[in-house]
């Protein structure tokens, strides 16, 4: 009687009688391991650089060139959030046309879903309303935290998508402080837009400059020593 023999990948307990076919997954296991890998790195190196933008971007303006100058880090941004895409890093990338944001400010936008990334309100959603603030002896949580709500469209060069159109979507906002809500995407992508004051330093400082202008009536010059006041 014949004997056979066969082999079981211990990564995934599949078991192969031919030695080729055993091959071939090992070398298919590893590819997709290392993608993966390279995926786990960029996304521990993304929080400070895109803290780096809250930090530094104090207007719609800044938040749009900061975009076009690193247009390459937000299409690895959505590569890193879309594990089932690709195990590979994007490397011809669809041309960016054109960027446009604009919002207004919100004492308060909803946490029913989303939360700053910063914080003590870090991560604290409050869906139904009902949620109580861990730090406050039962202490309900607000229903919305202070911010802008607004909206951020983009366009890409349909020549140069190359089946990048799901990754140059709202995938490549996550994780980066500019929350999308409902919209549409392919070649052109238009999705509300959220964003808590907290996850914004800079954006904050320049809303209460802007501030303090109107409540003191200075149009061009005022003293921080009095914003520090209000």
């Amino acid at each position: 009687m014949p004997k056979i023999e066969a082999r079981q990948c211990r990564f995934t307990g599949e078991i192969f009688t031919s030695e080729r076919k055993f091959a071939t997954h090992l070398r298919k296991l590893r590819k997709e391991y290392r993608g993966k890998r390279e995926q786990v790195r960029f996304r521990r190196d993304r929080d400070d650089f895109f803290a780096g933008m809250r930090a530094t971007c104090a207007s719609p303006q800044d938040i749009e060139q900061f975009i076009i100058d690193n247009w390459p880090h937000f299409m690895r941004n959505a590569w890193a959030n879309c594990w089932h895409r690709s195990d590979k890093p994007p490397t011809r990338l669809p041309k960016l046309i054109s960027i446009g944001i604009s919002f207004t400010w919100s004492d308060s936008v909803s946490c029913s879903h989303r939360a700053p990334l910063t914080s003590r309100w870090k991560g604290l959603t409050n869906w139904g309303g009902d949620s109580k603030d861990p730090a406050g002896m039962g202490v309900l949580l607000p229903r919305g935290y202070p911010g802008w709500r607004g909206t951020i469209k983009w366009e890409i060069d349909k020549k140069t998508d190359r089946g990048h159109g799901g990754q140059s979507g709202s995938e490549m906002l996550e994780h980066t402080g500019l929350q999308t809500g409902s919209g549409s995407g392919g070649t052109r992508h238009h999705y509300q837009l959220e964003m808590f004051a907290d996850d914004w330093p800079a954006l904050y400082n320049a809303h209460i400059r802007e501030l303090v202008k109107k409540v003191i009536g200075f149009k061009d010059e005022y003293d921080p020593a009095i914003a520090e006041t209000l």
